[in-house]
């Protein structure tokens, strides 16, 4: 949803300023590669910090004998 609002945000901005369609598809096209970037690093992150979670010691594992 936040996706197509930013685009449609962007479309109106361009059509405001007078700016080609092709310019503008080339617009939105960088933005919708850069806002997959980021939900995919997110999402990485997001895993490997699930994976800490269930790899990290235990408290009983860290009793001394």
């Amino acid at each position: 949803m936040e996706i197509a609002v930013a685009a449609a945000v962007i479309l109106v901005l361009c059509l405001c300023l007078g700016v080609s369609l092709k310019i503008l598809s080339e617009i939105l096209l960088a933005a919708l590669f850069i806002i997959t970037a980021a939900m995919t690093l997110f999402f990485i992150f997001s895993l490997y910090n699930i994976c800490l979670l269930y790899t990290s010691p235990s408290p009983r594992d860290m009793r001394r004998p």
